[in-house]
């Protein structure tokens, strides 16, 4: 049996390295305020929000706390990360001991789940009623 191909070390740290810095810039230089980060052509020619619209705003508050206005930017975002932390530690603890995750049909099937649940997001968050789109007087 093949052992699984490992990455090469400089690569991992010079990865680490950007994702770091990025989480910096985002940090240091609100979304909201700056003309740093790139606007949304899905909402520039439609109006309506995308999945991924208010995405950087919400890591922005992550980033400096505020876990309640993140959800409100957006709330696939904020559910992402501890996900995101999870998948990255199970794949650590695999490599680890040598034995990897399963690939194949289970991970296609995971692949067309999470693509439903990002389309539907993307209409549940466009709906024109409250507490979607229209916030309450």
């Amino acid at each position: 049996m093949a052992s699984a191909a490992r990455w090469p070390v400089p690569l991992v740290l010079a990865l680490a390295a950007l994702g770091l810095l990025g989480l910096a810039l985002l940090f240091l230089f609100d979304p909201a305020r700056h003309a740093l980060y790139p606007v949304c052509l899905f909402k520039k020619m439609t109006g309506c929000d995308c999945p991924g619209c208010g995405g950087l705003r919400a890591v922005h508050q992550l980033l400096r706390g505020d876990v309640a206005q993140a959800l409100r930017l957006n709330a696939m975002v904020v559910a992402a990360v501890p996900a995101l932390a999870f998948l990255l530690i199970r794949a650590r603890l695999h490599s680890r001991r040598r034995n990897p995750p399963r690939r194949g049909f289970a991970v296609v099937g995971w692949v067309w789940l999470l693509a439903a649940v990002v389309v539907l997001f993307g209409i549940v968050r466009n709906l024109p009623f409250w507490p979607f789109g229209v916030t309450p007087m």
